[in-house]
């Protein structure tokens, strides 16, 4: 019978390899829409639908889910919920190119959805992220996947 060391030293292993496994398989970026995956899904509980593109996930994307995007597909589409919202998750790297990042915040326009684009809990990449916001046409909401979480309704 193995003891109660070797159990919580097996579970502390398996969580290591999974963790070193989410590192492998994702991309830093892909890492951070499965964080703020995490904590919109924890927020809204079962009160809303949420889509994410991240091929493996057994989620289900986010092409087709809105009819005003036609085949675009934003990192996250919350809706069924108070805020509906189409998130845009950028890492340090993806904000170093500030057209593709405004172009993609212009395309996710859609009637009844407000758009955020979430960016890492730094001040560079918050102080980038809103510029490119400003920029962007309409109102883009700067996050970061733990405010993301706070600021739903």
């Amino acid at each position: 019978m193995a003891s109660p060391i070797h159990i919580v030293g097996g579970v502390t292993a398996a969580l290591g390899a999974n963790e070193l496994y989410k590192r492998w398989k994702y991309s830093p970026h892909d890492r951070y829409v499965l964080k703020t995956h995490k904590k919109i899904a924890n927020a809204t509980g079962s009160d809303a639908s949420v889509f994410v593109d991240l091929p493996g996930r057994g989620i289900g994307g986010t092409r087709g889910v809105i009819d005003d995007l036609s085949d675009l597909k934003p990192d996250l589409i919350v809706s069924d919920f108070p805020d509906s919202l189409i998130i845009e998750v950028e890492d340090g790297e993806g904000l170093r190119d500030r057209d593709h990042v405004v172009n993609q915040l212009n395309d996710y326009r859609a009637n009844g959805y407000s758009r955020a684009i979430v960016v890492p809990d730094d001040d560079d990449n918050i102080a980038t992220a809103e510029e490119y916001a400003d920029a962007a046409e309409g109102t883009v909401n700067v996050e970061t996947p733990s405010s993301l979480g706070d600021s739903l309704p």
